[in-house]
């Protein structure tokens, strides 16, 4: 399913989102709509809205282990078991970790 998403969080967290329907929609609603279908089918607005609030979810996870990992190492460097290497590779591990973890969105295409 082929689909244009403006604002995962305002479509996930409001009770009204604007929904632009099809690719022949004409280009000022799909340039106002929070999220465009480019099909004419209703039945994938149920998807939309489940793939926004899981998107939401994921963004919550990332940004809280990214800032766990910082404050692990900023409590460990005050307290001298830490080095500034040790919380670059830390840094970069965690990086990779949010990414793998924002992939896993990719897997739940539109079924």
């Amino acid at each position: 399913m082929r689909m244009f998403m403006r604002s995962p969080v305002r479509l996930a967290t409001s009770r009204d989102g604007g929904v632009a329907m099809g690719a022949a929609g004409t280009d000022l609603a799909i340039e106002t709509a929070d999220a465009a279908l480019m099909s004419d089918d209703l039945g994938k607005l149920p998807w939309l809205v489940r793939h926004s609030r899981q998107t939401m979810a994921v963004i919550r996870q990332n940004v809280a282990f990214s800032l766990a990992v910082k404050l692990v190492f900023v409590i460990l460097t005050f307290a001298g078991y830490s080095s500034l290497w040790a919380a670059i590779a830390a840094d970069t591990g965690a990086s990779l970790l949010v990414i793998f973890n924002g992939l896993r969105l990719l897997g739940s295409g539109g079924r």
